[in-house]
């Protein structure tokens, strides 16, 4: 689906300050009421400043363990192979985040 006139707008605004990917993301969730899916610590800010709904991976690993997609010690195991390959996590297991 292509972006709308206000979402083009919006994207090169975006685009200044991030990168095709986020700046296209963020156009359309403000747009559409959407929650944006991101780890990118400026679109984290710009989403926040916007009044967009966010997430991000551990947030993401979360809801399939509370949705019991995935059991918590599936989710702890996702976590620390994230980890070990060099995703930089704000938390080393799930339980911080389900509390």
């Amino acid at each position: 689906m292509a972006l709308t006139p206000a979402e083009q707008e919006r994207f090169r605004n975006l685009a200044v300050h991030l990168g095709e990917g986020e700046a296209s993301c963020l156009a359309v969730a403000v747009q559409r009421g959407y929650k944006v899916a991101t780890d990118d610590k400026d679109a984290r800010r710009l989403a926040r400043q916007l009044g967009v709904p966010l997430t991000g991976t551990v947030g993401i690993l979360a809801v399939l363990v509370k949705k019991g997609h995935i059991n918590l010690a599936e989710g702890n195991r996702l976590l620390r192979e994230m980890i070990a390959a060099g995703y930089r996590s704000p938390m080393v297991t799930l339980e911080e985040v389900l509390l």
